[in-house]
This record gives structure tokens, sequence and C-alpha cells, in this order.
């Protein structure tokens, strides 16, 4: 379909993507103010893990790219105009890059082990053969944009957003409260310190 070959076939001439050189923390500090307190420690978790998002929307696909990034994943944002990937890892900070033109979706598609979807049409559905035989499927958008019923036999396929979207939040309220703390008794040390200093 015409959705569909516009995702598998970007126009790389297009302008609209990002410059290669903005870092990924000023995506998500830009996004969300509050962002700082869940990227100034990095977790590794999803280091080695090749993700696949289509649809680089402002509201969950860039964010979702760039969050998975700085917890160590290598990432494929996908939308029609374009690729970019997100690179992780250990040491420097993640960046992002334009893809080369020769690249598509079904080479991202096939590199990840998971795939996120959300393309907010009736009419795009990813190809099955694309996917992975172990690879985890998660659908975000209000349409199925797989067929469930030739999915690969033991992919694992995630149709909604309910659950995902809490256990996120679950996590990132969990990483704040453990910074919270971090900063409170760092805060109480420098106090103690000071107190220390002048009475000697």
């Amino acid at each position: 379909t015409r959705i569909l070959n516009a995702y598998a076939h970007p126009d790389k001439t297009s302008t609209t993507s990002t410059s290669t050189t903005e870092s990924i923390e000023n995506i998500v500090h830009n996004k969300d103010e509050n962002a700082s307190l869940l990227t100034t420690t990095h977790s590794q978790k999803w280091l080695g893990t090749t993700v696949t998002i289509i649809n680089r929307s402002e509201v969950l696909g860039r964010p979702l790219a760039a969050l998975l990034a700085l917890q160590g994943a290598t990432v494929y944002s996908v939308d029609e105009h374009s690729i970019l990937v997100f690179l992780g890892g250990c040491g420097s900070a993640p960046r992002m890059r334009k893809c080369p033109s020769t690249t598509t979706l079904a080479d991202c598609v096939a590199a990840s082990s998971i795939v996120v979807t959300g393309v907010p049409s009736p009419d795009f559905c990813l190809p099955s053969e694309w996917i992975q035989d172990q690879a985890t499927i998660v659908n975000v958008s209000e349409y199925p944009n797989v067929n469930p019923s030739t999915l690969p036999p033991h992919a694992q396929y995630v149709p909604l957003v309910g659950k995902v979207t809490v256990a996120a939040l679950e996590e990132n309220l969990i990483r704040l409260h453990h910074q919270q703390q971090q900063q409170q008794t760092q805060s109480s040390y420098r106090e103690q310190q000071e107190i220390e200093t002048r009475v000697v």
C-alpha cells in the first residue's frame, strides 16, 4: 500500500530530519525539562539490544528512541522521510545519525529483537516476513500495525499500550525516588561536613 511504501522507502532527500550532530540528551531535555532526573545516571540494561521504532512522533517515537539509546540500545527511528539511528553504549554520550539511503525499513526490522509500531493509519501493516522469529512487537497505534495471525511462531506481540505505559511510568517513578534519596544523602553529607569544619 501507499502508506507501507512511504515507510519502507523513506524520502532520504527530506530536510525535515534532525541534525545528525544533535545530542540525544538535548532531545530528551527539550521534550521535558524534568527529564534530566531520568538521564543523569545512565543504566545500560538495553546494551546490545537493537530496536526499531516506526513513526518518529514528538509524543512517543522520538523521546522513546532517545531514552532507550541512553540505556545502551541501538535504535532505528523510522518515519516517512528518513531513517535515523540512535547509537547507545558505554563510554561517551549516545549520538544520533542519519542512515545511508540504501537502508530500508525491512533492514531495520530484520536486525531488531524489539519492534515498536505507532503508525496512525489503518492502511499500514508491517510484513511479518521481516520480523525475527523471537522478536517482541509492541503496537502503540490505535490501529493494529501488524497481522497477529501471520507473526513468526515464537514472536511476542503486545497489541495494546496500556500495560506497557503503566510499567514504564512505575519504573520511572522508582528511578526518580531512588535518585531523590541519593541527592538527599549527598546534601546531608555536605551539611555534616560544613558543621564539622566550623567546629574545628
